[in-house]
């Protein structure tokens, strides 16, 4: 066992015998492993009390599951708190239990906060692909022309996925790449969110409080037919770039795209998006085209000076971070937001100060996909001849201002 957990068992193993309802996230967390573990002792009334514990404190009560678990944590020999947040379904804190180096446990627990303290709902696994997922980086496949059954159900079912998704996670769009529940994402997205839920609206609202989005729209197969050479500026975020993080990013102000219409059986459509609409459907087709976020495009945007700091900044964050013996836990909920990259006359440029604010919050994974895909492009701009250097960083900044969109369709 590890000498963290260790501990925790020894500081919580007294509380539990008590009345004791954690009021603190962290804490019922602690609280629940150390009962949880103690379910294997072999002191009857140890796992009686452990018993009493967890069924005032948790929703449902699988005993055999949790024994099962409970073995899991006696060989774990490394605990990694990654992130606490809180959002419309409760309170959430995301974890790893690891046994030779290998990650044996890595889940999100989901608690909501009642009149005694923290009380126990579900787990569940990490549903988004960080920065730096190998297939978050790949364009989806496209679906094909003559679909068979098992095809047609296949897409129906991950558009299910992505749709509960979006909601849950109170995003603007996403793209099939982004749901690490679909491990084979056919090539679609979902742009805007779905009014006539309550609950997604709020939650987009959270996130971006000066923005409107449009109503959802479900494209398969989108293909880039033309771009205006207006172009616009926004504050992006992602949710597969978790943290309060904001960079000013240029896309064009007009785009015009066909798709098949995934809320009309599959009809052939061309529609044009204009304003925060384009925004938002520039932001979903450089995922489901490129495999790229908003933070792949800003690294390619940066001055090669700025980028070169950006990752020294993330770098001496990764080597301090396990140091620091009484560091917090990131905290992923927004506001406030930190807005790394600034638009100076239409170029790109660093925020260290705002950047510095954020790296405490930016949970480990995120922080070493950050630093990967900066590191990536430094080098592939690295070995571009000096000439063409400014101009590439300054083409892909604005990115799909031009139909670089190479789909067939189907």
């Amino acid at each position: 066992m590890s000498q963290q957990l260790a501990q925790i068992f020894k500081l919580f193993a007294p509380l539990i015998k008590q009345n004791y309802y954690p009021n603190e996230l962290q804490d019922a967390l602690y609280a629940r492993l150390t009962a949880i573990w103690q379910l294997q002792s072999t002191d009857n009334d140890k796992q009686i009390e452990a018993q009493n514990y967890l069924k005032k404190t948790t929703d449902c009560l699988g005993l055999d599951d949790l024994m099962a678990f409970s073995k899991k944590i006696s060989d774990a020999d490394q605990f990694d708190l990654c992130s606490v947040c809180s959002n419309t379904q409760g309170f959430l804190i995301e974890y790893k239990l690891r046994h030779q180096a290998a990650v044996t446990h890595h889940v999100i627990a989901q608690f909501a906060l009642t009149a005694h303290g923290y009380h126990f709902i579900k787990e569940y696994s990490p549903n988004i692909r960080v920065i730096g997922d190998a297939v978050l980086h790949q364009p989806g496949k496209l679906f094909p022309p003559n679909p068979t059954i098992t095809e047609q159900k296949i897409l129906t079912q991950q558009i299910r996925l992505a749709k509960k998704l979006l909601i849950q996670t109170g995003g603007a769009g996403i793209a099939a790449n982004q749901c690490a529940a679909i491990k084979a994402p056919y090539r679609f997205t979902i742009v805007g969110i779905f009014h006539d839920s309550q609950a997604h609206v709020n939650a987009v609202n959270e996130r971006y409080p000066e923005a409107r989005f449009p109503e959802a729209t479900i494209m398969v197969n989108p293909v880039i037919e033309n771009t205006s050479r207006e172009t616009q500026s926004f504050r992006h975020a992602c949710l597969s770039v978790p943290c309060a993080n904001r960079a000013m990013v240029i896309s064009p102000l007009t785009i015009e795209v066909s798709y098949l219409d995934a809320l009309a059986d599959l009809n052939q459509t061309t529609q044009t998006f204009r304003g925060i609409d384009a925004v938002v459907l520039w932001h979903e087709l450089m995922h489901i085209l490129e495999g790229e976020t908003y933070m792949d495009v800003t690294f390619k945007a940066l001055e090669v000076e700025d980028l070169r700091i950006f990752i020294q900044r993330l770098q001496q964050e990764i080597m301090q971070r396990p140091k620091r013996a009484t560091a917090a836990i990131p905290c992923l909920t927004v506001p406030p937001f930190h807005q790394s990259i600034d638009l100076d006359n239409k170029a790109a440029r660093l925020n260290q100060q705002a950047l510095d604010n954020l790296l405490p919050n930016i949970a480990w994974d995120c922080l070493t996909g950050l630093v990967a895909r900066a590191e990536l492009i430094l080098n592939q701009r690295l070995t571009l001849p000096n000439a063409h250097a400014r101009l590439f960083a300054q083409a892909k900044q604005i990115s799909l201002c031009k139909p670089v969109n190479q789909s067939v369709r189907p």
